[in-house]
């Protein structure tokens, strides 16, 4: 059974592909960094 999509952003622990989609999302929102490319 998947969480409801709601709580999706409080599962990234337990789905660490969902969890490198959050940060490749959030980078997207921000200038690049050095600390995003290490």
């Amino acid at each position: 059974m998947r969480p409801p999509a709601r709580r999706r952003l409080r599962t990234n622990q337990d789905d660490p592909g969902r969890a490198r989609a959050a940060l490749r999302a959030a980078a997207a929102c921000r200038p690049p960094t050095a600390e995003s490319h290490q």
